[in-house]
């Protein structure tokens, strides 16, 4: 051949390997190393097939450090050719220390450390655990041969729990002289078994057999369980809540606590919610007291609403969120148009209007989220906070100066084109600082070049 690259020496190698010439599968990968062509997974696989074939592992190690310099010894394929290598060689510890260092393990791998362990007469716990039969019996031949430690790794990973495994722990944690362990083991088997009993006789559909439930796995340690009995309930009401917080609160998961407090206030159950703060065992911090006072304007509980902000503000929050927000609260409860130009401001508004329309301006309804009519959408979009700071300022501002406004959200889509079109017909730079950037508009175009 003329030519000859990677993929040529691939198959030869391969081929020779197959063969059993060995050692001419050798050569000819290292010819691959002496002309620099680039080796793969694929170029170990077979080589490392070749060095079975011969005594002594010493090649077979040249070519696991030779896969570490080119970054390919955690390549699952690589990886596997290598325990297969030295399991073959016998040399079991090797195979299993690379098993425990492979990020990616696949089949192969477990079928490799598998068929070596029953080569040298040991068995290795693998990917079976997960197989309901097969771990029990695990558990059983561990607990009776007196290594508890490996059977209750296999026990705390089972899913599913039959007799088999429970009797196992109580015998092993007896024979062991552990009397509290074993019992504690039976107690758990006893609170499944009632589990087991409320959902066959259809219980679960009740909130209270549900919270109560979720509470005795709160108050044994059992977290996963608690989750999983709560989701599981048609129906939920303030002991639920506060059987689940209270696990998570129990087991130092204060994160997944201040979550399931945010969905009760969102859900509408202030009175039980602020009761629950006052019952926690640790003090309501910025984040709870924000989900209450957001959750307030939602559901229009303005008197929570004060409270709530009244803490914040004494917590000395540097965040303007919340002093935002209640102010929005009280606007909207008296329907807050005390301004004394707000007839001015209206006026100019709709003059605005019919201007920007002639102008060939046309409202973006998509921006206006209440399901409402579409003339209705199209009249809210007209009082957008910050069309209405430039109403206000075009009125009370000489001609030709500038104007800044500043707010703490991002401006909508249809503000965005709004605002572009009235520094056209006012002659006027209009300066718009969102939550995103500073928005430049002069002559009907924005710096942002409608890119935000």
């Amino acid at each position: 051949m003329p030519e000859r690259d990677s993929v040529t020496y691939n198959a030869l190698i391969a081929g020779y390997a197959k063969e059993g010439l060995n050692e001419e599968a050798i050569k000819l990968f290292m010819e691959m190393q002496s002309l620099g062509l680039d080796v793969s997974d694929f170029t170990f696989q077979a080589v490392l097939g070749a060095g079975i074939g011969l005594d002594g592992i010493a090649f077979g190690q040249q070519v696991h450090g030779y896969s570490v310099k080119n970054n390919l010894v955690w390549n699952v394929f690589v990886g596997n050719s290598l325990l297969d290598f030295y399991s073959k060689h016998d040399c079991v510890n090797e195979a299993r220390k690379l098993f425990y260092k492979m990020p990616e393990l696949d089949g192969v791998s477990y079928n490799v450390m598998i068929t070596a362990y029953a080569w040298i007469g040991q068995t290795i716990v693998t990917a079976a655990d997960s197989e309901v039969l097969v771990a029990n019996s695990l558990v059983d031949m561990y607990a009776k041969c007196g290594r508890y430690e490996e059977a209750e790794r296999i026990f705390v990973k089972l899913s599913s729990r039959s007799t088999v495994p429970w009797t196992a722990m109580i015998s092993a944690n007896v024979q062991k002289g552990r009397l509290e362990e074993g019992l504690k083991f039976f107690s758990e088997m006893r609170r499944a078994n009632l589990h087991s009993c409320i959902i066959r006789s259809g219980f679960m559909s009740n909130v209270y057999s549900g919270s109560a439930l979720v509470d005795t796995y709160a108050k044994c340690g059992s977290v996963k369980d608690a989750i999983q009995t709560f989701e599981e309930m048609p129906e939920r009401n303030v002991v639920s809540w506060n059987a689940l917080i209270a696990a998570y609160a129990q087991n130092g998961d204060g994160e997944a606590t201040l979550r399931s407090f945010e969905e009760m206030v969102r859900s509408g159950q202030f009175d039980k919610a602020e009761k629950l703060m006052t019952q926690m065992p640790f003090e309501p911090d910025e984040i709870m007291w924000s989900s209450v006072l957001n959750s307030c304007k939602i559901h229009k509980n303005h008197d929570l609403a004060k409270r709530a902000a009244k803490q914040l503000f004494n917590m000395e929050v540097r965040d303007a969120s919340p002093y935002v927000t209640m102010s929005n609260i009280l606007a909207a409860a008296a329907n807050d148009k005390c301004h004394p130009q707000m007839k001015e401001i209206m006026l100019k508004i709709d003059v605005l209007s019919e201007q920007m329309e002639r102008e060939g301006y046309m409202p973006d309804t998509s921006c206006a989220l209440h399901n409402v009519d579409e003339d209705v959408k199209v009249e809210s979009l007209k009082y957008h906070s910050e069309r209405i700071a430039i109403a206000f300022a075009l009125i009370n501002t000489p001609e030709r100066s500038p104007i800044l406004v500043m707010k703490n959200l991002r401006a909508c889509a249809d503000c965005h084109a709004a605002i572009k079109v009235i520094s056209k017909i006012v002659g006027r730079e209009i300066t718009v600082r969102d939550s995103s950037r500073f928005h430049h508009f002069r002559d009907g175009i924005c710096s942002c070049r409608d890119y935000w």
